[in-house]
């Protein structure tokens, strides 16, 4: 039991993360509905409700997908850049954006 307690206390943040868009997403698209059947609304709010419930079980069952980035290694073939998950910095990020 203590080993599905673990797993849900390192899990939560990300969870609670995820079901905060999806509801910040379903809540923009009933407030642009506001002029539609409540019958749309009901399906919007709805489906969020189904994905937040399912949130658990994805994130159980789909493992996480490091992004590496690839290198040529001069010979026509590449590798991976690093044997694991690589930090990125926040302001690498930003000026990205920029």
């Amino acid at each position: 039991m203590s080993g599905c307690l673990e797993m849900v206390a390192a899990a939560g943040p990300a969870l609670v993360a995820r079901a905060t868009v999806v509801l910040v997403v379903a809540a923009a698209l009933a407030a642009v509905l506001r002029s539609s059947s409540a019958a749309e609304r009901h399906l919007v709010w709805a489906c969020a409700l189904a994905a937040v419930l399912a949130l658990p079980a994805i994130h159980r069952a789909i493992p996480a997908w490091p992004i590496l980035p690839v290198v040529g290694t001069g010979d026509g073939s590449a590798r991976p850049a690093a044997d694991g998950p690589i930090a990125i910095p926040a302001d690498a990020v930003v000026a990205a954006a920029a």
